[in-house]
């Protein structure tokens, strides 16, 4: 997917492109809150900073709510809020704000030790207007996007009771961005991760991986391409479990 992507760039000005390199490092909590057997919903709130200089990146906090649809087959809502800050050299300090509602379709095809997943999302941007650099009042609508993400979850172990469960989780995703503003970042990024996952027990899982996020600027022929460090904790709860061993122990 990665190698199409970069191919139908390159038709555009290939030799002109001018690409800012970062590094990055994202910390990642994630919990999974499942209600029953029809919903649950997801959050995730991850810290992103650069290296160098040491400077927040992004700061963000994400819901989604999920309905399962049919075998395999879910729907989601959610909403994210971002503070964003992508140029560390300037020599004043200005996050700001982003809301993002969406809809998305995800779907899990299970095999034997592997996992191939599929997830269909459209967004909303709304950016907080800034004055120079100073943040204004309210907020503006920016675009729409596109993001489809296709991944694979390996088992690597075979593990007794859910415990010291290993796996190996290899994502990609590719965003489009559409609207009266996009002008010549109608591509607008393609990020690959590879991450290890590891959970000592089947509530609690750990993970640290690698992510290479490639993204086109608003001006068509700016681009970053940006090395990521990733770490995380993943937390399972499984409500309705809970209410029957409450219910067993009474």
């Amino acid at each position: 997917m990665g190698f199409i992507i970069s191919l139908w760039m390159m038709k555009y000005n290939f030799a002109q492109k001018t690409i800012t390199n970062q590094n990055l490092i994202w910390y990642v909590y994630a919990q999974n809150l499942k209600i029953n057997e029809r919903f649950s919903v997801q959050t995730d709130i991850q810290e992103r900073h650069f290296i160098a200089p040491f400077k927040q990146s992004q700061f963000l906090v994400r819901s989604t709510f999920k309905t399962a649809i049919k075998h395999n087959f879910d729907f989601g809502v959610g909403f994210c809020f971002f503070l964003a800050n992508t140029d560390p050299t300037v020599d004043y300090d200005l996050q700001t704000p982003e809301v993002r509602p969406y809809i998305e379709f995800n779907n899990k095809q299970p095999f034997k030790r592997v996992t191939v997943s599929h997830r269909a999302r459209m967004e909303s941007r709304f950016y907080h207007n800034v004055n120079g650099k100073e943040l204004a009042k309210g907020f503006s609508f920016g675009n729409m996007r596109f993001r489809y993400q296709f991944g694979l979850d390996i088992l690597l172990n075979k593990p007794k009771e859910e415990k010291h469960v290993l796996r190996l989780k290899i994502l990609e995703e590719v965003m489009i961005n559409f609207g009266k503003k996009i002008k010549y970042n109608t591509f607008d990024q393609n990020r690959v991760t590879v991450s290890l996952h590891y959970a000592p027990i089947k509530t609690v899982a750990f993970e640290v991986g690698y992510v290479n996020w490639f993204q086109q600027r608003a001006s068509g022929d700016k681009y970053f391409n940006r090395n990521i460090l990733r770490f995380g904790i993943v937390n399972n709860i499984h409500l309705k479990k809970k209410e029957k061993a409450v219910s067993q122990k009474i």
